[in-house]
């Protein structure tokens, strides 16, 4: 499932992988909280972990392997629906984060976690409309940004510098994921070719420019 979701991203953004996130998976819970330095909350079940030495990065992603046992048993990539989405959300957003580290990385392209952050939502959308698309249910998929962006909450206890970069990360890409929805998938406008290419542009463009371009 992780590979699968991986070359999901890849191909909606028009990108190599460079590395099978699969190799990095971690799905030990305890070991994610040693790594981290501190306890795991009930509703953490994915993490990006990052650590930088020697000019290198070393990378592992924890993904509750509770998660991807439930997303087996009912494949998104068969049908997404309200009984797998919220699973689905967990996996890709790990996903899409690994992918794009990896990316920068190779072009040698810092990042900021905002960035990091905003992209992993436009991510969580767009493969969420591509696979609703190709599964033939058009309707639902112009209902997915109501689903992403409007029914939401964050983990209680975040700090303060954490929740204000969540909360702007959702906020900009909410309003281009809007964007693009009224521009290219309305019944009488639906151009899917036209979306898609401003979903690759915007993963291509740098923090700055991904929040300008986010917002315009």
């Amino acid at each position: 499932m992780l590979d699968q979701l991986q070359a999901l991203v890849a191909q909606i953004n028009d990108v190599p992988v460079e590395c099978s996130v699969s190799r990095f998976h971690l799905p030990e819970r305890n070991r994610c909280a040693t790594l981290l330095g501190r306890p795991l909350a009930m509703e953490e079940d994915e993490q990006l972990l990052i650590q930088d030495g020697d000019g290198e990065a070393a990378l592992a992603l924890y993904v509750d392997a509770a998660v991807l046992r439930r997303l087996a048993r009912r494949s998104p990539l068969h049908e997404l629906c309200d009984d797998n989405l919220g699973d689905f959300c967990t996996v890709l957003e790990g996903v899409s984060h690994f992918q794009y580290v990896v990316w920068c990385a190779e072009r040698s392209r810092q990042l900021s976690l905002l960035e990091l952050e905003l992209q992993g939502e436009v991510d969580k959308y767009a493969a969420a409309v591509c696979l609703l698309l190709r599964q033939g249910r058009h309707g639902l998929a112009r209902g997915v940004h109501r689903r992403l962006f409007e029914d939401v909450r964050f983990l209680p206890g975040l700090a303060a510098d954490i929740l204000q970069r969540y909360v702007e990360a959702h906020r900009a890409a909410a309003h281009f994921c809007a964007a693009l929805e009224r521009r290219f998938l309305r019944p009488r406008h639906f151009r899917p070719e036209r979306w898609l290419r401003a979903v690759r542009e915007c993963y291509r463009r740098s923090h700055h420019q991904k929040l300008r371009y986010a917002l315009n």
